[in-house]
């Protein structure tokens, strides 16, 4: 709350204002800082008028700026549609503009900054109402040229003093040639990319330099967290560690860095197929730089269960059942060849839902006949998954002591 003596004394705010805080300095919030206006105004200071109401009369159209943060010549200039429409800018920046993606200054990239911020761009936020609000404690950069992080490291007399770095650097840093970025890509080497098996826990390493011409932006130094991530389906979390899917990779200031997977993530791919993981990160000179670790899938063995024996007895009937059913972690390789396998004594009919039948026919080369006295016999049939992983079926077949 801005002035909770006003709001204490239960006046409304539009007519304190008209009546007493314009006078006093107060600003309404909402980009309109009197303060800033009257004193780079001092025609409207000298008129001793209400310099809302100067601005919104006589104000924007004469080029005049509301805040240092709001720059109206620009504004105009850069959406003709508004300038067309004969619209006040700021009411048009604060009622849609903020919301349509449209840069408030020359030095705030509306755009750049929602790339920062993928969920504040799926919400339709404000980029200048968050950076406001909490992107510059967190050290944002909203453009190319303005790096949050920087401007405060190479000017500690405002960090120290508490006040919106943008705002410092647009209404006094400029006019006292404090120094900006220059925007100029910096130059990056080293290992970017690297390949895994489904299988290897890891880790795999590698390591990235960076060579900047702008003073702070080479390498990086803690100072500024090293790099930023662009938050996609992966976040820092409070160890510092750059989340993926479950997989992390871990980048120092150095610029080593360390890639942990998560094997369980990737047994789903078949032997041959691939996948990748890939890290997108800014360094501090907001230069992006992608890290890609591809990932090789491998065949893993299926798992049976159910009927993988059975007991056959002549006397009752001359076929045994089962039924099986399998497991593979690899995508669409739970399943079974399905056909007719041949063992010593008999066959074994086997269905794709994994039901077999086996029917015991005798052996003529070793003198088995069905229904014929023989010994206690065991068959052995090896049917295959999908994949080719085998599974031994047993079937004993009781002895028969006489001819049926």
């Amino acid at each position: 709350m801005r002035n909770p003596d006003v709001y204490s004394a239960g006046m409304n705010a539009d007519t304190h204002y008209a009546q007493f805080g314009w006078r006093e300095g107060r600003s309404t919030g909402s980009l309109f800082d009197s303060g800033y206006y009257l004193h780079a105004n001092a025609d409207v200071q000298a008129a001793n008028v209400n310099p809302v109401e100067h601005y919104l009369t006589y104000g924007w159209k004469e080029g005049r700026d509301p805040s240092p943060l709001f720059d109206t010549d620009f504004y105009l200039t850069r959406n003709p549609d508004v300038a067309a429409a004969r619209l006040n800018p700021l009411e048009h920046y604060l009622e849609f503009g903020r919301f349509e993606g449209r840069d408030p200054n020359a030095l705030f990239d509306s755009a750049f900054y929602l790339q920062q911020n993928p969920d504040l761009a799926e919400l339709g936020g404000s980029p200048l109402d968050h950076y406001l609000e909490s992107g510059a404690r967190a050290g944002l950069a909203v453009s190319r040229q303005f790096i949050t992080k920087v401007y405060l490291a190479q000017n500690p007399d405002v960090a120290a003093a508490g006040v919106n770095p943008l705002a410092h650097y647009l209404e006094w840093g400029r006019h006292e040639g404090r120094p900006l970025s220059s925007g100029t890509p910096a130059t990056i080497t080293g290992l970017t990319s690297g390949v895994i098996s489904e299988d290897s826990r890891g880790p795999l390493h590698g390591l990235i330099t960076v060579q900047d011409i702008d003073p702070l932006e080479s390498g990086f130094p803690a100072t500024f967290g090293g790099w930023d991530a662009i938050f996609h389906a992966r976040f820092w979390n409070e160890e510092g560690v750059l989340q993926g899917y479950g997989s992390t990779l871990t980048l120092k200031s150095d610029g080593f860095w360390t890639f942990t997977p998560d094997t369980d993530l990737y047994q789903s791919l078949r032997a041959g197929e691939t996948t990748e993981e890939v890290f997108t990160l800014r360094t501090i000179g907001q230069d992006l730089v992608t890290v890609t670790i591809q990932i090789l899938g491998q065949n893993d063995p299926a798992r049976f269960f159910g009927s993988t024996s059975a007991r056959l007895d002549e006397r009752a009937s001359p076929h045994a059942y089962g039924e099986l059913r399998v497991v593979d972690p690899d995508t669409d390789e739970s399943g079974l060849l399905a056909g007719i396998h041949q063992g010593t004594y008999g066959t074994l009919t086997l269905a794709e839902s994994g039901r077999w039948d086996y029917l015991f026919a005798g052996n003529a080369e070793q003198g088995i006949t069905p229904g014929v006295a023989h010994a206690a016999l065991t068959d052995s049939i090896t049917i295959r998954s999908l994949d080719g992983t085998e599974q031994a079926i047993s079937i004993s077949i009781a002895a028969l002591d006489a001819v049926l």
